[in-house]
């Protein structure tokens, strides 16, 4: 008896142990992406594990708020060199010219294959065809791509990030974050 529960623990730890194929994936997300990534696991885990509606209510309307903060004053409200994969590009005519992107950044190490926008950090941005660098730089990839953006996330008012999810609940797990990009770089710079 005593060695099967010895056997059955040294199994367990054993699974728990990353395989070959997890541990190889290179995370060459920053040090502020993996910063956000963890502000938002946390608030996710909170949020999540409270059943009482009138406090999950008010625990969301809190969390969001620290993480608005944590994007104002802990990344200055920017982002620098962030590692992302292009989802979705667009050119759209109205009101004037622009490039309707979205990025992803995936929330663990890598994106689902199945449903990548799904559990993953989405920033979007309409990159208007007079900001020719980036327009430039845009033309040359595509969906599915690996690309380096700087720039500057968007506020809604003095003192808010442009950020949604849909449904709303999701903001902690899949949030969209509106961004105003100043560069797309296809290699890491260093």
């Amino acid at each position: 008896m005593k060695y099967s529960k010895i056997f059955l623990l040294s199994l367990f730890f054993y699974s728990c142990q990353p395989t070959a194929e997890t541990s190889s994936i290179k995370d060459d997300r920053s040090v502020q992406q993996l910063s956000l990534i963890k502000h938002l696991t946390t608030s996710d885990s909170l949020y999540n594990s409270e059943y009482n509606e009138i406090k999950k209510s008010e625990l969301f309307d809190t969390e969001k708020e620290k993480l608005n903060s944590f994007i104002l004053d802990s990344l200055k409200g920017s982002f620098h060199k962030w590692p992302v994969t292009i989802y979705k590009m667009n050119v759209n005519d109205w009101p004037s010219k622009y490039i309707d992107v979205t990025f992803m950044i995936p929330l663990s190490k890598v994106l689902d294959a199945k449903n990548p926008q799904d559990y993953a950090l989405i920033i979007h941005a309409a990159v208007p065809f007079d900001q020719v660098s980036v327009k430039d730089s845009l033309a040359s990839v595509y969906p599915g791509d690996k690309v380096w953006i700087s720039g500057n996330f968007s506020k809604r008012d003095t003192d808010q990030i442009d950020m949604s999810s849909s449904p709303p609940e999701y903001l902690f797990n899949n949030p969209e974050i509106q961004a105003d990009i100043t560069r797309v770089s296809s290699k890491a710079d260093k």
